[in-house]
């Protein structure tokens, strides 16, 4: 079979072009996988530190929902294009930017708040609230990067229908959201609601 292909350039050309949607939905859903991962394994090394400094972790369940519509979108994209048979819209160059951007962004807000980043608002007593990085400029850089990479996919597959649906899901749960997060900032920081834990004396 290799030789065949070998022999005959013509085919090796049509199968690159019938591979080709396939080969962009495994690279979507590969590179999305990967920075979840990278997402996930942050959180865990985070979230023990937080929890030790007296973190009070809030609205866990809306923030669950919010990444659960955020997943599926991809899949669900992915999904729709194939079943529209792949088509090939005009903006796909400006889909692939719209997702690296958003990406860069997402890992400037994250690496911004540092060793206090989770994926779930986490109040601390006294902390301030981070203004450097994107967040001198915009309140939500994580969040709006997030639906930016949504937009991207969008033009990425003409998923407009799967898309649509799952920013308005999204945007349901970040309603709810974002007025806990901005009582976190405005009310709670001045709430000494469980003290920072303190290393137990040995007698």
């Amino acid at each position: 079979m290799a030789l065949l292909y070998l022999s005959n350039p013509n085919k090796i050309l049509i199968l690159g072009v019938s591979m080709w949607p396939y080969m962009l939905i495994g690279s979507v859903i590969s590179g999305h996988l990967i920075t979840r991962l990278a997402e996930s394994r942050m959180h865990h090394k985070n979230r023990p530190f937080m929890l030790h400094s007296g973190g009070e972790e809030l609205d866990t369940k809306n923030h669950k929902g919010f990444y659960l519509w955020y997943t599926a979108a991809i899949f669900l994209a992915s999904i729709e294009y194939v079943v529209r048979g792949f088509p090939e819209g005009s903006l796909q160059g400006a889909g692939v930017f719209l997702v690296i951007t958003s990406l860069g962004l997402r890992i400037w807000a994250i690496q911004s708040i540092g060793r206090m980043w989770t994926k779930f608002s986490m109040y601390i007593y006294g902390v301030p609230m981070v203004t450097s990085g994107p967040y001198k400029w915009m309140k939500h850089p994580e969040y709006i990067s997030r639906y930016a990479e949504l937009l991207g996919l969008m033009l990425i597959f003409s998923s407009f229908a799967s898309v649509t649906v799952s920013i308005v899901m999204m945007t349901i749960y970040l309603s709810r959201i974002i007025p806990a997060e901005g009582r976190q900032l405005n009310l709670l920081a001045y709430q000494n609601l469980r003290p920072p834990h303190t290393q137990p004396s040995i007698d």
